[in-house]
C-alpha cells in the first residue's frame, strides 16, 4: 500500500531508467517502506549543467530525498547525502550492481524489511572492506531468501523433522531445505558442513554449495530471466 507522502526519507538507488526527455525513474530501497519506485524531474538536465545533486544519485550512495505525492510514482527532490556512502570500485562494484539487481527483480513494493535494510547496508559496508570475502555475500543472500519467506533452514531434514546429523549426507532440495541423501549423490555435503553454513561458515565444501544453492532458490523468483550483473561480470572475467 502507497503511502501519502511530504516527507524526507534515506534511501539507496537500486536502479534507474530515463523517463521522458530530462527525468529519470528509480527503483529505490528504504526502511520504512522498502522497495518502491520515485521520479526525479528534471535530473539529467540538471545532471549535464554540473550539478551536485545529480551526481548523487547513483548506487549504494545513501542520499535524503523528499518525496511528494501519492499513489504509485512520487516525486523526490534530492536534499543531501547521508553519512558513510560507499564507493565501490573493481569486483566489488560488480558484486554491488548483483545486489542491487537481484533485490530489484525479487523484493514486492512498499514491504517494509528492516532487518533486511540493515544487512544490506552491512554488506555494502563489507563490500569496501580489503578482507571481504564471499562469504558475506553468502549470508546477505541467505538473509534475502529468509525475508522473503524462503529461507532455508540448516537445523533440520525437510523431510522427516530430525535434526541434521553431523555424521550424515544430505542434499539441499530448492524451495524445501535439506533432505537425507548418499554421500554418492550429486552436490550431497556432509552434515557437519551444514552445521559450518548455520554459523555463517561458508568456506570449504560450503563455498561451492551456498553458491547453488543461492542461484538453485532465486531462479524461480526472477520469472526464467537471467541478472544482467551476472552476464557482465562474466563477460568481465573470460
Amino acid at each position: 500500500m502507497t503511502q501519502s507522502d511530504n516527507k524526507d526519507v534515506e534511501i539507496y538507488i537500486l536502479h534507474t531508467r530515463k523517463y521522458r526527455d530530462t527525468s529519470l525513474l528509480a527503483e529505490v530501497f528504504s526502511r520504512e517502506e522498502g522497495r518502491f519506485s520515485l521520479l526525479f524531474k528534471g535530473i539529467r538536465r540538471e545532471a549535464k549543467k554540473g550539478s551536485r545533486s545529480a551526481g548523487q544519485i547513483q548506487p549504494f550512495v545513501p542520499i535524503i530525498v523528499s518525496i511528494y505525492g501519492r499513489g504509485d510514482l512520487r516525486t523526490a527532490v534530492y536534499q543531501e547525502t547521508a553519512p558513510f556512502g560507499y564507493h565501490l570500485m573493481g569486483k566489488a562494484s560488480f558484486i554491488g550492481l548483483y545486489i542491487n539487481e537481484l533485490m530489484y527483480r525479487v523484493l514486492g513494493k512498499y514491504e517494509p524489511l528492516p532487518e533486511l535494510y540493515d544487512d544490506y547496508k552491512r554488506v555494502l559496508n563489507d563490500l569496501g572492506r580489503p578482507e571481504f570475502d564471499l562469504g558475506m555475500l553468502r549470508r546477505f543472500e541467505f538473509g534475502l531468501l529468509m525475508a522473503l519467506g524462503f529461507g532455508v533452514d540448516f537445523g533440520f531434514d525437510a523431510k522427516t523433522g530430525k535434526p541434521i546429523d553431523s555424521a550424515g549426507a544430505y542434499r539441499f532440495v530448492p524451495q524445501s531445505g535439506f533432505e537425507r541423501a548418499t554421500s554418492s549423490e550429486p552436490k550431497a555435503c556432509s552434515g557437519e558442513t551444514i552445521h559450518r553454513m548455520a554459523m555463517g561458515d561458508f568456506s570449504g565444501a560450503g563455498a561451492s554449495l551456498s553458491k547453488w544453492m543461492v542461484s538453485a532458490s532465486v531462479r524461480p523468483l526472477l520469472g526464467g530471466r537471467p541478472l544482467k550483473s551476472r552476464e557482465l561480470f562474466s563477460a568481465r572475467n573470460r
